[in-house]
């Protein structure tokens, strides 16, 4: 009869890599993670909205690395964790003593919370697999400025997965993929990247595949030298007008310091 009729199946969310990015993360699903080294939901100021934020972010990270079957980096987490909620004396709430608590503690304490929308992971060895879940996360960030991930263990898998992903972040002004050994598909992700993110203004690529010297010294195809090519056509105006707005702004204010200066 009627009754036993099957419910409409529900559209999959869009997935890039493997991983499926854009849906929504429940606030609530975010309480599972705190067994996972997280604080604790009484340490959490969820009045503040960049905790609500990087409450956001850590669940889309461990919902992904579950999805794809990916040992979470307790790094990545430290780098996301929210900052704990202050008791009236000021100091933090404790914790419980558990070793993994600790490790993300310790990132916490190095990662200040002064620029909430610049994200820097220098130097932290991810892999391809673990840039997929980390850019949907970071993507969670519709403020997102600057993001650093230089020397990561980047290519190609990993460039378009962070790429792509990242179209979503309309605010996104800096972006630092040095030492990693991407090549021709990770190149024309990134000349995508700008196209698509209109605010996007430097892309620092030292020692990579979008940079002159090293592609010359490897003797890389000339498909890296036109994306490269291609890359800096359309950063050049926007790094010009930054710069123009800049001194334009630094004349207004000397001016009006001269105006009070005179009155």
């Amino acid at each position: 009869g009627g009754s036993g009729a099957m419910p409409p199946k529900q559209k999959p969310p869009p997935t890039v890599g493997g991983c499926s990015v854009g849906a929504e993360v429940p606030m609530e699903t975010s309480t599972s993670s705190w067994a996972r080294g997280l604080p604790s939901p009484q340490d959490v100021d969820m009045s503040d909205p960049t905790a609500m934020l990087r409450c956001r972010q850590c669940a889309e990270y461990q919902k992904l690395c579950q999805e794809l079957r990916l040992r979470e980096n307790t790094a990545v987490l430290g780098k996301l964790a929210p900052p704990s909620a202050k008791d009236d004396d000021g100091q933090c709430s404790k914790a419980s003593n558990t070793s993994r608590r600790s490790s993300i503690a310790e990132v916490m304490s190095m990662c200040p919370n002064d620029r909430p929308h610049d994200y820097d992971f220098t130097s932290l060895y991810l892999g391809d697999k673990q840039l997929r879940p980390l850019a949907a996360a970071l993507a969670v960030d519709r403020q997102l400025v600057c993001l650093r991930l230089p020397g990561v263990g980047m290519f190609d898998n990993g460039m378009v997965a962070v790429c792509t992903i990242l179209k979503r972040s309309p605010q996104m002004e800096v972006l630092d993929v040095s030492g990693n050994r991407f090549s021709t598909l990770g190149a024309r992700a990134c000349v995508g990247l700008a196209e698509a993110s209109l605010k996007l203004r430097e892309v620092v690529a030292k020692d990579t595949a979008l940079d002159a010297d090293f592609a010359f010294k490897r003797g890389l195809p000339t498909t890296v030298t036109a994306a490269r090519l291609a890359l800096e056509a359309i950063l050049a105006p926007r790094k010009a007008a930054a710069a123009a707005a800049g001194v334009a702004e630094d004349d207004r204010g000397a001016g009006a310091g001269t105006t009070a200066k005179a009155a």
